[in-house]
């Protein structure tokens, strides 16, 4: 899936948890859970850090504000046609670092579901 624009909620939920994550880091007693945690928390920040190094707020227009229109971060536009290589970079660097978010997620998941270790440990 290529993106190059994502909710402004879902970069300010994320810029949330990551601050938590480094404020009050999670001390785990199972080693196997520990190991994909860290893992999982890494690519959260990666991805995190990669969202604030490529996108950019969409402007929006004083009654697209008022009128409550949703308020996105894109890849800035402008960087498609006046710098390609710039752009297909961010793209790249989104992608792999989504990618690998989504293994890290999927691999936490399974082994808190394989251990039957309650998920709320991890909030």
């Amino acid at each position: 899936m290529i993106f190059a624009h994502l909710p402004l909620w879902f970069a300010r939920e994320l810029d949330e948890r990551v601050e938590m994550w480094r404020r009050d880091p999670r001390e785990l007693t199972q080693p196997s859970l520990e190991a994909q945690w860290e893992a999982f928390r890494a690519a959260a920040t990666d991805f995190h850090d990669k969202l604030n190094e490529h996108m950019w707020m969409e402007p929006r227009t004083k009654a697209e504000r008022e009128a409550g229109f949703e308020q996105f971060m894109q890849i800035p536009p402008e960087w498609k046609t006046r710098d390609h290589a710039r752009y297909q970079g961010a793209l790249n660097e989104l992608q792999e670092s989504r990618r690998s978010l989504e293994h890290c997620m999927a691999s936490l998941l399974g082994t808190l579901h394989s251990s039957h270790v309650d998920e709320t440990v991890l909030n």
